[in-house]
Parts: C-alpha cells; sequence; structure tokens
C-alpha cells in the first residue's frame, strides 16, 4: 500500500499488492506477453495533438514524466512496479472520475491476457484479495475454473479480432463476480469492464485468412475460427 504526498498534503491511498486472480485456473502457458507503459504513452501523444489548454499541458507533463523514466517504455517486471506509484498514480487520474472516492471505486491495472492485478485501489483490493491468497472469502462467489479458462480464451480471441482484424467487439466477454451483502443478506452481482486501449499485439508470422462466411458459421468455436497452433 502506498501514500502519496504532494506538497504535504496526502492525495490517495493506493494499493500496489500483487494479486494473481488465475494462477490456479491458467497454469499453462498462453500467448507470450510483456508489460510496457510505452502504448499508453503513444495514446496520451496521439491525444495531446487534439487537444488544448489546460489538457494539452496536463497530457505533455505526463507524457514528460514517463519518458524521465525510459526503463517504463519497454519490457517492465511486475515485481518493480511498485517503485513508481507516482507515475501510475497519474494513470489513474486520467482514467477515473477526478470526483470518485478510491476508497469506494472498484479500479485496477493488470498484466496484459493475465489477471495479474498490480496497482489497484483499497475498494478492489479488498473485495478481490481472497482470490489470490486461495482463501474463499464468504462474501464473494468466485468463478470455477471452467469459467476462468473460457473467459480468458474469450478474452483473448475478442483482442485477436479487433487489433488484428478490425473487428470490434465480436465475442463481447463479462467478468461477474456475485458479492453477499452481509448486512441485507441480498447477493449483489459486479460486472468487470475491461480497457483494452493501451494492449498492442504484435503477430510473430503470417494471419489465418478470416472470412465473414466464417464468422457466420462458426458460432462461438474460437479455436475452429482462428486456430490456435496458427502462428
Amino acid at each position: 500500500m502506498v501514500s502519496l504526498f504532494y506538497d504535504g498534503l496526502t492525495l490517495l491511498i493506493m494499493n500496489t499488492t500483487i494479486l494473481d486472480l488465475a494462477s490456479q485456473y491458467l497454469q499453462q502457458p498462453g500467448a507470450e506477453s510483456m508489460l510496457t507503459f510505452r502504448p499508453f504513452i503513444n495514446y496520451l501523444k496521439n491525444l495531446k495533438d487534439t487537444s488544448s489548454g489546460n489538457r494539452k499541458r496536463f497530457l505533455s507533463f505526463v507524457i514528460e514524466k514517463y519518458e524521465q523514466h525510459a526503463e517504463l517504455l519497454g519490457t517492465v517486471q511486475v515485481e518493480e512496479i511498485k517503485d513508481h506509484a507516482e507515475l501510475l498514480e497519474m494513470i489513474y487520474s486520467i482514467l477515473s472520475p477526478l470526483i470518485e472516492d478510491e476508497e469506494k471505486l472498484l479500479w485496477a491495472l493488470s498484466l496484459p491476457l493475465r489477471p495479474v492485478i498490480f496497482y489497484s485501489t483499497n475498494a478492489y483490493f479488498n473485495l478481490v484479495h481472497h482470490i489470490a491468497s486461495g482463501v474463499i472469502h464468504k462474501k464473494v462467489t468466485s468463478m470455477n475454473a471452467v469459467d476462468m479458462k473460457n473467459n480468458h480464451l474469450k478474452f483473448s480471441y475478442s483482442l485477436i479480432l479487433e487489433k488484428c482484424y478490425n473487428i470490434s467487439s465480436f465475442f463481447k466477454q463479462e467478468t461477474v463476480h456475485s458479492f453477499r451483502d452481509e448486512e441485507t443478506g441480498l447477493v449483489r452481482y459486479f460486472k468487470m469492464n475491461i480497457d483494452t486501449r493501451f494492449i498492442d499485439i504484435h503477430m510473430t508470422g503470417p494471419l489465418p485468412e478470416l472470412k465473414v462466411e466464417t464468422l457466420q458459421s462458426v458460432g462461438h468455436d474460437h479455436d475452429e475460427l482462428i486456430p490456435c497452433s496458427k502462428k
């Protein structure tokens, strides 16, 4: 957990504990992935070009801060992220509503293609940390192994379709956790919305041909749509 201070004032307290939410379900190696903040900075640069006034100055400030830490624009080890809490707080400030209370807002940053959380609000951490620890919290009902693997596969394929074939949200995947309110006894549901704007996909070989007829015929059989053995 980290507290950030500016001019003697504590602005917020965020959690830098690493949580692997799928360590017991996704043990087989998947697509090769790496953590880097370069896609985020490239996105801000494009946004800055169409901005003006205070917004443009703020974006320039954030870009400059990140470029002063060149190691963050290459491959970053998740264990080293906690050393850059101030820069991560900038991401939170940009992507979350300014007036939201981080003690109530469910928000987090994770590795691409794997739900390894490395920066989160306390509200999010308190809701899901039982999954990573292996302790089943009585208030939350976690997904079983089959559902976890299927959701991961859907998410991977939806990214490929979106980033490589320009087909947006063809497979709409939603991750829902149920939560039993101890005060009312009612079950509440939380849907996880995943922001994929800062994930880039780089091919290691030619893409398989994808036709409209194939999309219409295979339904949700993802492996038939784009075989995993294809490189």
